[in-house]
């Protein structure tokens, strides 16, 4: 029973350290949208509101 604790605890640092780093990853993947959105914008002429929520949203 305490080694299953143990295997247990060393699994939460684990199950912890991905789950705080879950949030950075949203938000670069949220950066590189805007950057898309961006390029794809100074890429057309004439564009408008949709060239970039279409890049934000993905």
């Amino acid at each position: 029973m305490i080694q299953t604790k143990i295997l247990w605890d060393k699994n939460l640092a684990i199950l912890a350290t991905i789950g705080n780093n879950a949030p950075f990853v949203g938000l670069f993947g949220t950066v590189l949208g805007i950057i898309r959105a961006f390029h794809d914008l100074s890429q057309q002429v004439g564009t408008g509101v949709q060239t970039v929520t279409a890049g934000v949203a993905e």
